[in-house]
């Protein structure tokens, strides 16, 4: 067996694997080290205390780093919807009734929701919209 040092990733890993069912002989055999090296590392609770800061730092990282992307994210899709709105808003005003519906049509068949999806939950909300034309007379 091999006498280097095993890396605090290493130790997260047999840690772990011991969780999931390996022997101390296969984890030996795997990471080339002695059972008593993978026998002191499960045993060591001053080691799983640094590995658990550890992990919760780089967890904590990674929170705060995908927090930013997606913050970021959603400021660039609040620009390019308050443009967007801006431009529609604009063209509504110079816009004929005829138009107007046509617009509702055409944003309806954006947004038409399916029947099956009206009841799936997991897809979150459900915004319906219902166009009526105005623009034809009815004979009462």
């Amino acid at each position: 067996m091999s006498n280097y040092k095993i890396s605090d990733k290493q130790k997260l890993n047999i840690i772990a694997e011991r969780q999931n069912g390996k022997s101390i002989k296969e984890l030996a055999k795997l990471y080339k080290v002695s059972r008593q090296t993978i026998s002191a590392i499960l045993n060591d609770n001053q080691t799983l205390q640094n590995l658990t800061q550890t992990l919760q730092e780089e967890k904590e990282e990674v929170i705060l780093k995908w927090s930013a992307y997606w913050n970021s994210q959603s400021k660039i899709g609040q620009e390019i919807s308050t443009k967007a709105f801006e431009l529609l808003k604009s063209k509504m005003e110079k816009a004929t009734a005829k138009d107007l519906v046509l617009l509702l049509k055409e944003f309806k068949n954006l947004f038409d929701v399916k029947n099956e999806a009206l009841n799936d939950s997991a897809n979150g909300p459900v915004v319906q919209i219902i166009v009526k034309d105005t623009s034809k007379v009815e004979d009462e």
